[in-house]
């Protein structure tokens, strides 16, 4: 249990923040996910090859970051 933070009193328990870490992280790669396939259809087939693999690249550095 946290009780300060420099100085300033909170209180929290750190087995939380590992929820709310994972939460953010699934909503982050969900919410990313969608905005690329917006994206996809606003664009059309001027969609170069590699930006397909950079979106891969970008979701998979979102999803290690809590490993």
């Amino acid at each position: 249990m946290v009780r300060s933070i420099s100085n300033c009193p909170v209180v929290f328990n750190l087995l939380d923040l590992s929820g709310n870490t994972r939460a953010c992280k699934n909503t982050a790669l969900r919410l990313d996910g969608l905005k690329f396939e917006q994206y996809k259809l606003m664009v059309g087939h001027c969609l170069p090859d590699n930006v397909n693999l950079q979106m891969q690249n970008c979701l998979e550095n979102i999803a290690t970051l809590e490993n």
